[in-house]
């Protein structure tokens, strides 16, 4: 064993530290000259508002909404894989009284009245009688900032009617200008007009903000006669005969028995009036009484009511709408 002096072991650290040094540059100039491979990205972990949420959380932006052109926002919400058929609509209010035209949604299948709509996280008034079901032709797309729709159940938050989600539409709150909207399309067959204009105004502030809206919408109608696959009457036939292997094969044409004249039972059989308003017997038994070549059995004799019904009924919307909301003091708002 012996012990360097002071002299020596500075020099020796000295040249330990260089040695060091050299290796280490070395490295670097080597990594700098190798060649990276390809790589390919087929995940990530890239943070998102709505994987974070305690609920799975879908979101529609205005920007969205406004390339899509929609007159109503069902239209773009109905393109959500989440959203089912909702009850109603242009193309099944063809029978409806009192909710004919009217647009809702239902998230999951589970029905408009499991599905609560909130406009800014409150509740918003039905557009459906005796229902809770919201009516969308009342919310300008135009207010509409972006749609957050949460596909989990909500209902120990809400209540039953947010059993299949929630559809929470929040309005615009820095709207400030004049936008002016017109649009015109119709559809491939020539039918199915859609015409809209509108006018939305705003200012907003620090202390609140205000806006209004006013516009019209006119869709037309497109008639079952004037498409191939609904121009003549139908009817499944697992409803005639209760067998399930009929559940897929339709019987066609089906003819109704209730002519738009009408029709009266006496005598043991029945009666209708034809174009000169003359009685003429209707079938019964599933006879052949018009020549038509078709008898079900169940009293059919030629009336074509496809050649009346819609695919879509006509709707015509004039909507007036405003928004609003002004801080008085610190923490009081109206």
């Amino acid at each position: 064993m012996f012990e360097l002096n002071p002299v020596a072991r500075g020099i020796a650290l000295a040249f330990s530290g260089t040695v060091a040094m050299a290796v280490m540059t070395g490295s670097a100039n080597a990594q700098a000259t190798t060649e990276l491979e390809r790589a390919v990205v087929t995940g990530t972990r890239i943070v998102s508002e709505g994987a974070e949420s305690a609920s799975p959380m879908q979101q529609i932006n205005s920007k969205a909404i406004e390339q899509s052109g929609v007159v109503n926002i069902q239209n773009i919400l109905t393109q959500n894989p989440t959203v089912g058929t909702p009850t109603l609509t242009r193309s099944n209010s063809n029978f409806l009284v009192s909710g004919s035209g009217v647009s809702t949604v239902n998230l999951r299948n589970l029905g408009d009245d499991r599905t609560l709509v909130l406009v800014n996280g409150r509740r918003y008034v039905s557009g459906v009688p005796t229902a809770f079901a919201v009516d969308l032709n009342t919310i300008p797309t135009q207010f509409i900032d972006r749609i957050d729709i949460l596909t989990g159940g909500q209902s120990a938050l809400y209540g039953s009617d947010a059993v299949a989600g929630v559809v929470n539409i929040i309005l615009k709150r820095d709207f400030s200008g004049l936008a002016v909207d017109a649009q015109y399309g119709k559809s491939f067959k020539g039918d199915d007009d859609q015409r809209s204009a509108s006018l939305t105004f705003g200012t907003s502030g620090q202390r609140g903000f205000v806006m209004g809206h006013v516009g019209f919408s006119k869709q037309g109608a497109v008639y079952s006669r004037d498409r191939d696959f609904a121009n003549v009457d139908q009817v499944d036939r697992g409803l005639l005969t209760g067998d399930p292997n009929d559940i897929f094969t339709t019987q066609r044409p089906f003819f109704s028995s209730f002519a738009p004249q009408g029709r009266v039972f006496f005598g043991g059989g029945s009666r209708t009036f034809d174009a000169a308003g003359n009685l003429i017997p209707f079938s019964t038994n599933g006879a052949d009484v018009d020549g038509d070549g078709f008898g079900d059995g169940v009293g059919a004799t030629g009336f074509n009511r496809s050649a009346r019904r819609t695919i879509a009924v006509p709707t015509d919307r004039n909507l007036f709408a405003g928004t609003g909301e002004y801080e008085w003091t610190k923490g009081h708002s109206a």
